[in-house]
């Protein structure tokens, strides 16, 4: 019996999220260079800054956090089954909704 489950496929889940997002970073350079004439100093000016040296750690951060609760919902599939597991971890909207709405007071006033 396999005791991982669907966490046996977190690192090409992991290996996925890069490929799709240099891949984006690749397609917006290609038409920055096509936008600008072909001048690639231009093209790379166009894109947006990574400021690595601001955001390495919150992103790597928000990165391992993602992680763990990925891993944690395909825990919970797995041992509560999917009409449980699967609604307890999407009831995180819910929560992250109201944690939005009452703690930072994202909605003021009525219409």
């Amino acid at each position: 019996k396999d005791d991982f489950g669907g966490a046996n496929y977190l690192i090409s889940f992991g290996t996925g999220c890069s490929i799709v997002c240099s891949s984006v970073w690749v397609i917006l350079f290609v038409y920055q260079l096509f936008r600008t004439g072909g001048h690639v100093h231009k093209a790379c000016q166009a894109l947006p800054s990574l400021r690595i040296q601001d955001f390495w750690l919150p992103g790597l951060l928000t990165g391992f956090l993602n992680s763990l609760a990925t891993f944690g919902g395909l825990t919970a599939v797995q041992y509560l089954g999917q009409a449980v597991g699967y609604s307890v971890c999407q009831s995180s909207i819910l929560v992250s909704g109201l944690w939005g709405i009452f703690y930072f007071q994202e909605i003021q006033g009525c219409r």
